[in-house]
């Protein structure tokens, strides 16, 4: 299985919440929004739609198996599915370690003495062709993240239907044993739920960038395309579980998130960015081609923060090595938005074949400068992206300044670098 960063547009996540049947939801009012001008973004690598929670009916069929809500998805999720792999693209839904998922929906361990429904709720996903699943934690003891996040991943393998798996492990668990979600996720989220807004965006920076040292340990080759577990598994179980066995969460899931969900803000933003800073010495440990940590969604093209703060998000992003599922409604993007969210440069330091989770150098007062070791290598020696990031929210101007050795310590004195702004030089 070939497997690289997950690149997403995630238009029903924000749009399946109770209440909302307006139209978005119906499949075959979904089909025809999907056909024509947002098909632009899946040529720049954006090919995963994502169903977010409360997809289904609160209750199972008679043999168990989960049902897709029947005015949402008139047609079934199969349907969906089979709709969304014509146009060439690849479909994720969301489950839950837990008995009941973040919204009250039917979750995979039953409840009480039911017994679970992980072996039918993985061959399900199979049958109706899905591509990778989001695994929230709600609803569950975190001490049983260790067992039951790997417990599905194994399930989902022996279906023999290649599939992400996103795990929320980091999230939930304090303290998560990286190495474990390394080796059991693709794909990890260890940061709060995203909003649309600059503060929770910046947040989510700060926090990649508090916990650098600990992030970029586990980023790095060595993971990608592990033959044990073909299937992209993305967990939550991080997220809800204190002190988090992070070894354990990385040998079971591909993704995982270990940090609150993300808000249409910037100050849900920042407290993540400084969050993954201020443990990016054990974060960096655990992330890596086949397991990456997941800060939340994209939510840039929304209304809650700015177009300095929109970029801010788009690169801190590609710095982490972080998956880019977009949460937007792209029938109302501006160009601007639009411009940040199909940046190739961005989306190609994202996409970067080594998958390293970038480094936080520097961080004083409202300053923080991160980099990150990519492609091209010339004479041995990497090319870096850089990212000068000034979060002081009144819009003075203040001037920044690194010197070489501290963004590039192996520099030598001889070399010479070409610098060019991503966000202008796109085609460099």
């Amino acid at each position: 299985m070939t497997f690289k960063l997950l690149v997403c547009f995630a238009l029903l996540a924000i749009q399946c919440a109770v209440g909302r049947d307006d139209g978005l939801l119906l499949l075959e009012k979904f089909r025809v929004r999907l056909s024509d001008r947002r098909l632009p973004m899946f040529l720049l690598g954006y090919v995963y739609v994502m169903v977010d929670d409360t997809w289904s009916e609160m209750q199972r069929d008679s043999k168990n198996r989960l049902v897709p809500h029947k005015e949402r998805f008139p047609s079934g999720i199969k349907g969906l599915a089979d709709y969304v792999h014509s146009k060439g693209l690849k479909i994720g839904i969301y489950g839950d370690v837990g008995p009941r998922t973040c919204g009250g929906y039917p979750g995979s361990n039953g409840k009480n003495d039911s017994g679970d429904y992980y072996d039918i709720d993985a061959k399900t996903f199979a049958e109706w062709g899905i591509d990778a699943l989001k695994f929230d934690g709600c609803d569950e003891d975190t001490k049983r993240f260790d067992d039951l996040y790997p417990k599905m991943g194994k399930l989902l393998n022996a279906t023999g239907r290649p599939m992400v798996y996103i795990c929320e492990w980091p999230l939930y668990q304090k303290n998560a044993n990286y190495s474990a979600v390394a080796n059991t996720c693709h794909v990890y989220r260890n940061a709060g739920d995203i909003q649309q807004t600059w503060q929770s965006v910046q947040s989510i920076i700060n926090f990649y960038g508090d916990n650098n040292d600990l992030f970029s340990k586990y980023s790095g080759p060595g993971h990608f395309f592990d033959p044990g577990r073909p299937i992209v598994y993305i967990c939550e179980w991080p997220l809800y579980q204190e002190d988090a066995n992070y070894s354990a969460v990385v040998d079971t899931c591909h993704v995982f998130r270990n940090y609150g969900d993300i808000t249409q803000t910037w100050q849900s933003i920042l407290p993540t960015i400084n969050f993954y800073g201020d443990n990016n010495a054990l974060f960096s440990k655990y992330s890596g081609p086949g397991h990456f940590f997941d800060p939340d969604m994209i939510v840039v093209g929304d209304y809650g923060m700015s177009h300095e703060q929109s970029r801010t998000q788009m690169a801190m992003w590609a710095m982490f090595s972080a998956p880019l599922y977009m949460s937007n409604d792209l029938r109302e993007i501006s160009p601007e938005d639009k411009k940040v969210l199909q940046n190739k440069a961005i989306i190609a330091v994202n996409q970067d074949k080594n998958g390293i989770m970038a480094k936080r150098v520097s961080k004083a007062n409202w300053e923080q400068v991160w980099t990150k070791k990519v492609e091209p290598q010339v004479n041995g020696q990497w090319s870096y992206a850089v990212v000068y990031m000034d979060s002081d929210g009144i819009g003075d101007k203040h001037y920044m300044s690194q010197k070489v050795s501290t963004l590039i310590p192996e520099a030598k004195p001889t070399t010479e670098y070409v610098v060019h702004d991503l966000f202008q030089d796109e085609g460099k």
